[in-house]
């Protein structure tokens, strides 16, 4: 399957199945209902009296922490959602999951773990280059101290970037194996990441990254609608954004496997060729044929099955077979 192929599945993937999708949009409706209300709250703070506003502000107050909480809550379900996509497609389901909040949940912090370990490394380490280095050219003029920071944090960016690319051969690991230490593993990772195709790696981020412009660009449209506004954007428009994402990355995960189907088959095929060269006592390096069977006797008449038969000459008595150039039957004597 190429990428233009894994981007039609993706776009009709999410509505395939509109009842599981409105499902699946629950935890980003109630997040989206939320914002709109808050919303409304603060409007309402600036347009009314001082004393009414007073109690709109402690209202609004509560509400931003409850929106905080919420919001921790739905972005691990929409994580654990996202790895059940990846799976389910790996495992070639073509049906949306259904929503298991315990699990989703499990799995969305699993993610969160997994993501925040593989971003926060590379800060730590930079964080300690840039200050050590600092330490170390403390003498240093100014402007080489600031030339290697640049290249340091140039550095720390393509990293960075490297680790975005690689971010579906991760998720895809997680969601494949249920194992943070198995997603954990570089070495394997790249490997993946190579089969897969590090342009098609890259050409795939962009496209998602297309996808999730327009989708906030029709988001900003309809944002000005109080309320229903947000959930339509949050609700609707970035589930499908969710799904779309995670199928992609699931299919592009599976594309390692169709080149070692590829290579398999390669392999069964030569195999094949081989036993069938066997069976025919073929062999392509001298490109002869050899045959070893036993050569059939010419003066054996009752072997009809040689490919050496000689003319022969029947007795009109007996019936017997001789040879073309006998002058006397074999078998009874009379003359021929």
């Amino acid at each position: 399957m190429d990428l233009e192929d894994i981007v039609k599945d993706a776009i009709y993937y999410p509505i395939n199945d509109t009842n599981r999708f409105i499902r699946l949009a629950i935890p980003n409706i109630i997040l989206g209902l939320l914002i709109g209300l808050i919303t409304l709250l603060g409007m309402g703070y600036l347009l009314q009296p001082n004393n009414i506003s007073d109690l709109i502000y402690m209202t609004t107050g509560l509400s931003v922490i409850l929106l905080l909480v919420v919001l921790i809550v739905v972005a691990l379900l929409d994580s654990g959602i996202s790895l059940d996509v990846i799976k389910n497609t790996i495992n070639h389901n073509n049906s949306l999951p259904e929503l298991d909040v315990k699990n989703d949940l499990v799995m969305g912090f699993k993610s969160f773990i997994t993501i925040l370990i593989y971003v926060l490394i590379p800060i730590v380490i930079y964080l300690v280059v840039v200050f050590l280095f600092a330490a170390l050219m403390s003498n240093a003029s100014e402007s080489a101290i600031a030339v290697i920071v640049v290249i340091i944090t140039i550095v720390f960016y393509v990293v960075i970037f490297i680790i975005s690319l690689l971010m579906p051969v991760i998720l895809g690991t997680l969601a494949r194996t249920n194992s943070i230490s198995q997603s954990l593993q570089i070495d394997n990772i790249w490997n993946i990441a190579k089969q897969i195709g590090l342009l098609n790696l890259f050409i795939m981020a962009l496209i998602i990254a297309v996808c999730g412009f327009i989708v906030s660009l029709l988001g900003s449209f309809v944002s000005f609608i109080p309320v229903i506004g947000n959930i339509i954007t949050i609700g609707f428009l970035y589930t499908y954004l969710m799904l779309f994402s995670a199928r992609c990355n699931g299919l592009l995960f599976n594309k390692q496997f169709e080149r070692q189907n590829q290579y398999q088959q390669y392999n069964q095929q030569n195999y094949d060729n081989q036993q069938y060269n066997q069976e025919a006592n073929y062999y392509p390096q001298d490109n002869q044929m050899q045959n070893n069977q036993q050569e059939s006797n010419p003066l054996d008449y009752g072997n009809q099955n040689s490919s050496n038969q000689v003319p022969t000459k029947t007795c009109i008595a007996c019936g017997f077979a001789n040879p073309e150039d006998a002058k006397h039957c074999g078998n009874c004597g009379k003359q021929l």
